[in-house]
């Protein structure tokens, strides 16, 4: 951009340079006053003075040449407002890239945290399963024992009453033996 700008410069410039140095009537004098504030940069006054010198002196011969440049500085105003323009957007661009770079930084740092916090539960929901495992082989156990007891229980209830009936056939005998004796 600069490089294009720097040649449409030096064209305007060598435009201009090429006048005669004498000046020698109106037309010649506001061409030359034109071309002065070409050279100093006024392009925007430079296009005002070829505009008001093509409008005074249309059929001048140097005419085909002022409208060319006139044209020249016109694109070279143009360019330097898309030129802002455009500057402008990069300067809201690298504002708003920097508010993301930021909010970027502070999610990654949430994302670290949330990653840390992940682990850890992670771990307690390993620890829980473990945990979760023996109870249910601990639970198994003492099912397989409970049954044990129960049928443990039914037997010495069985022994139990046999106890009862034998005692009982005992203290029978007992007594027909006291009866017998007496």
């Amino acid at each position: 951009m600069r490089a294009a700008l720097l040649a449409i410069g030096l064209l305007v410039a060598a435009g201009c340079a090429s006048l005669p140095p004498w000046v020698d009537g109106p037309a010649e004098s506001a061409l030359a006053r034109a071309h002065a504030h070409a050279r100093r940069g006024d392009y925007q006054l430079a296009v005002r003075a070829y505009d008001d010198f093509l409008a005074r002196y249309p059929d001048d011969p140097a005419a085909p040449r002022v409208v060319d440049t006139r044209d020249t500085l016109a694109s070279i105003l143009a360019f330097r407002g898309e030129l802002e323009r455009v500057r402008g957007e990069v300067a809201r661009l690298r504002e708003e890239l920097t508010l993301r770079e930021t909010d970027l930084g502070r999610r990654e740092g949430d994302l670290q945290r949330v990653r840390r916090e992940l682990a850890l539960r992670q771990q307690d929901l390993t620890a829980r399963q473990v945990e979760a495992e023996r109870l249910r082989a601990e639970t198994e156990r003492l099912r397989t024992e409970t049954e044990q007891l129960r049928s443990e229980t039914d037997r010495l209830r069985v022994e139990t009453e046999r106890l009862r009936t034998d005692i009982e056939r005992l203290k029978q005998v007992d007594l027909e033996l006291e009866r017998r004796r007496k």
